[in-house]
């Protein structure tokens, strides 16, 4: 299968959190409630205009923090039991494990109807609200590696704060490795060094390199680079997908709980929504989007419609645009 032969789809299901970290740009309250109605009605829309064709699909659910969703469990039970389930079906769910009961709930369900889609838990782990206790999250974790299906991974999102005991907690992801590894648990240290304005006390990805050989661990699966790393990259990635077509609306979209839709799944704020799904002039553009053809933004490092890798280099208030080509 080709990458063209997926499509994916990105769904932010909530703005609510119990979280309230500096660094997080998304959170905030509902001003739309979400309904599992409204849930299944704007996923029938985007399936039956955009994605039938497609023999793969990926769902990646993001919040806020999607589990405080009344309806978080039954939208999943909907995709795995319902309109996805003989699909080559991907989900990828995005929580901060302040639920592991509905994570639990979820598996079982899997396992219940025999699915064969593929799982994957993306847990992050936000050490300011957690008092910096990273092994009581990591073993909440554990208990559910222990339960899980076959086909299901778990990556563990360590948010390098600026912190000194984020320094500890690193420290202690080292030296409890084969520990992690044995469970397999993956873990992807995620810098934050774009909010310059957020705890100045040290750089805890500096430390990082400083102190590891992050590729002596070639399967505990680290993601960090340093500032030659990042020009050399950067340079790499300019040269190769500046003549690629994105694939942005063709085989990728991101909607939101009250419908609005856009045609890139990134978050970037300077992202405009292609209209809203409650709308039929949105619905007539969606028909015709592929006579309109392929689409292209001014980031030129962008693989495809999924990240913006560079926002030091691009600078993150430079205005997305995408045009015709």
């Amino acid at each position: 299968m080709t990458y063209i032969d997926r499509f994916l789809i990105k769904h932010t299901s909530n703005y609510k959190c119990n979280y309230d970290c500096k660094y997080c740009t998304i959170h905030g309250e509902d001003k739309v409630t979400p309904t599992l109605d409204n849930f299944k009605k704007y996923l029938n829309i985007i399936n039956d205009i955009l994605v039938k064709d497609y023999h793969g699909v990926t769902f990646s659910l993001t919040g806020g923090e999607p589990s405080v969703s009344p309806i978080y469990v039954d939208t999943i039970k909907y995709m795995l039991g319902d309109i996805f389930k003989d699909r080559d079906f991907i989900l990828k769910l995005d929580t901060n494990l302040t639920h592991p009961e509905k994570i639990v709930e979820i598996i079982d369900y899997h396992k219940s109807i025999n699915s064969n889609a593929q799982l994957y838990l993306r847990v992050s782990y936000h050490g300011e609200e957690l008092n910096y206790d990273f092994e009581s999250l990591l073993e909440k974790i554990i208990k559910i590696s222990d339960i899980r299906p076959n086909k299901m991974k778990i990556l563990f999102h360590f948010m390098l704060e600026n912190s000194p005991k984020i320094k500890d907690n690193i420290d202690w992801v080292f030296a409890h490795k084969d520990y992690i590894l044995g469970n397999n648990i993956y873990i992807k240290f995620k810098g934050i060094s774009d909010f310059p304005d957020y705890y100045n006390e040290c750089d805890t990805r500096q430390y990082l390199f400083d102190n590891y050989e992050l590729r002596d661990f070639d399967k505990l699966l680290v993601r960090g680079y340093s500032s030659t790393d990042m020009e050399r990259i950067y340079t790499r990635h300019q040269r190769f997908f500046k003549y690629q077509k994105c694939n942005a609306v063709i085989n990728a979209v991101h909607f939101y709980h009250d419908g609005t839709i856009f045609p890139c799944p990134n978050t970037h704020p300077n992202v405009k929504p292609l209209g809203n799904l409650n709308d039929e002039t949105t619905l007539e553009t969606m028909r015709k989007i592929k006579e309109i053809g392929w689409y292209w933004c001014q980031y030129d490092s962008c693989k495809g419609s999924t990240e913006f890798n560079y926002p030091e280099k691009i600078g993150k208030n430079t205005p997305l645009k995408i045009i015709k080509i």
